[in-house]
């Protein structure tokens, strides 16, 4: 059998936008698509802020996936067309990166863009192998030893491929924008000489706390996880830790999301006979109100880039999480955190805020308070502002 992955390539031929006053800098915004998740949120929000600023083009390699985002209407957005390709050919993964690459050569050279601003390493590395005079504004969201180090392949490429490029490539920009210290600080040893910066990611605290007036989600008690089902968000482990104790707590244990570990997730629901306590309800669009009504969350992550999902929990309940890489930067310690992969500790947690409403109560309050700190409208100023100041010392203002 054939396994066939679904390529973009650019089809469209460019035509210049024509709007009155528009402005004179052009900014080509390259991701991967705009369905929903922490970087497409922060990429729309972005470009809806930028769009009466600059003439915004969006470029994405994935066109056959919705758009769950709206965007204003002088945002253009180039779709790319589909090409089948058999995945298991050896090399595949530089064949369709240099594909990738001469399609984006191409757009650039028809859009000659003042500034090319790539989210994610694979669309930072596209966008440094191509030829232009557009400055370089690059996104990394990952933690590079973590999550390259625990994956085989990301977007058929070898782990060796980023780094190389990381280590090579991240100089040449005009600036490395980092979403935690640890990942700026992993860059840096990885990319000598490489400007950097961190800018957190932020939540709209507003549009999630007025989401919260529609009617209750579930009809029963329940603690909640969410996160793509995959083994660095660390389920088993919860479902272990949750075993231990179902019996002794009144809450049941909801899993919103999915991934490549829902088939092994529900076999060990079954072989631990929680199938009446355990339910994985799949994506969920702006879960908040299944936040809300939750008795507390977990998030026992072994690694995070700086989690959205994390500050949405924090403000909408009260949270158990463990101390990933870079928690620091936004979980306080209250005696709710525990040692990613130890079990007992996850499940003492659990039993302690099952059983415990004013301990539970207590720690909701402190998030809501520590949260503060993290706005949508912080995070996009401060992006704003970067644009600004690289063209002003550029002298492209």
């Amino acid at each position: 059998m054939h396994f066939l992955l679904t390529l973009m390539i650019i089809v469209q031929k460019f035509m210049p936008a024509v709007h009155h006053n528009m402005p004179s800098k052009k900014l080509l915004i390259l991701t991967q698509n705009l369905s929903t998740g922490g970087v497409q949120n922060i990429v729309t929000k972005l470009a809806n802020t930028l769009a009466p600023l600059y003439e915004c083009t969006l470029v994405l390699l994935e066109a056959n996936k919705r758009c769950d985002y709206i965007l204003p209407h002088n945002i253009r957005i180039d779709t790319l067309d589909h090409l089948s390709i058999d995945i298991t050919q050896k090399g595949v993964g530089i064949k369709l990166f240099n594909f990738r690459k001469d399609a984006l050569q191409k757009y650039v050279n028809q859009l000659n863009p003042d500034l090319i601003f790539s989210h994610e390493d694979y669309h930072n590395i596209l966008s440094l192998h191509i030829k232009s005079s557009a400055l370089r504004l690059l996104t990394s969201h990952i933690s590079l030893q973590n999550f390259y180090s625990t994956h085989r392949k990301i977007h058929l490429l070898e782990k060796d491929f980023y780094f190389e490029n990381i280590k090579n490539l991240y100089p040449k920009a005009s600036k490395v924008i980092c979403v935690s210290r640890v990942i700026e600080e992993e860059i840096r040893s990885i990319s000598k000489g490489t400007n950097t910066i961190t800018i957190h990611n932020g939540i709209d605290h507003n549009a999630i706390l007025k989401s919260l007036s529609q009617k209750r989600a579930l009809d029963y008690k329940y603690i909640l996880n969410i996160g793509r089902l995959h083994p660095q968000k660390g389920q088993k482990d919860l479902l272990y830790a949750y075993h231990k104790v179902h019996q002794d707590i009144p809450q049941k244990l909801v899993i919103i999301g999915d991934g490549p570990l829902k088939k092994e997730l529900n076999e060990l629901i079954i072989s631990l006979k929680l199938e009446k306590k355990v339910f994985l309800l799949g994506n969920i669009k702006a879960p908040y109100r299944y936040m809300a009504d939750a008795d507390f969350c977990i998030t026992p992550s072994y690694q995070e880039g700086f989690s959205i999902v994390v500050l949405e929990m924090m403000l909408t309940s009260a949270l158990i999480s463990a101390r990933y890489d870079g928690y620091q930067e936004v979980l306080k310690d209250y005696g709710n955190l525990f040692d990613s992969g130890d079990i007992q500790m996850l499940s003492d947690l659990i039993q302690h805020y099952a059983n415990h409403k004013k301990a539970t109560h207590t720690l909701s309050l402190q998030h809501t308070k520590d949260v503060q700190s993290f706005p949508i409208e912080a995070t996009i100023q401060n992006y704003t502002n970067l644009i600004n100041y690289i063209f002003t010392t550029t002298g492209n203002s």
